[in-house]
């Protein structure tokens, strides 16, 4: 996982994990709109989720977070 995603991917997708819109990411990381976007694009591309339809991306995104949350433990 280490290198997969930078640490502000890695917060995005954290975030996304919870269940936050891409306005409650931006407004948690102090970022803009479309730097949000930017991440959370980015990390679709790392996930290899670009091909998922838009429905279940965020739902796919949020169980590979989860697993791996456990897999490491508190480290994130």
């Amino acid at each position: 996982m280490k290198g997969l995603l930078h640490p502000r991917e890695m917060e995005t997708l954290r975030l996304m994990a919870l269940g936050l819109s891409n306005g409650e990411i931006g407004e948690r990381m102090g970022i803009t709109q479309k730097s949000t976007e930017n991440y959370v694009t980015r990390v679709y591309e790392a996930l290899n989720l670009t091909g998922v339809p838009r429905s279940g991306i965020r739902g796919r995104a949020m169980l590979w977070y989860q697993a791996q949350s456990k897999e490491v433990g508190s480290r994130w």
